[in-house]
């Protein structure tokens, strides 16, 4: 994840209530046991920088489509910027499904 981050440009999106940017990226196979590396840490990944994370977990994409999730599962903040960055969320979700069916339409057609 380290290394695509910050090799290419990922979605951005900005909640104009806040100073922070939010890098939308999707996790690879190599980053499958991220939230269990960090729950063995113990605390915060970055205590220096960062004191406040509480948990780090693994959701589907589409929760962040589901406004009553990001109600009850985020923090206000966390859910600003959730809701900042919903554009590209559809957009990957929209790109999946056309090359879903694109394979399967292929699959179908050499059956």
């Amino acid at each position: 994840a380290h290394a695509a981050i910050e090799g290419g440009a990922r979605p951005v999106a900005w909640a104009p209530q806040s100073k922070f940017a939010l890098f939308l990226h999707e996790l690879g196979p190599e980053d499958a046991d991220l939230v269990a590396r960090i729950s063995a840490l113990g605390g915060p990944p970055n205590p220096l920088h960062d004191s406040t994370l509480e948990r780090v977990e693994s959701v589907p994409l589409r929760c962040l489509l589901d406004p009553r999730w990001r109600r009850e599962e985020l923090h206000a903040f966390a859910g600003l910027q959730a809701a900042a960055i919903l554009p590209a969320v559809r957009a990957l979700l929209a790109d999946r499904a056309c090359a879903d069916a694109a394979a399967a339409a292929a699959a179908a057609a050499t059956a």
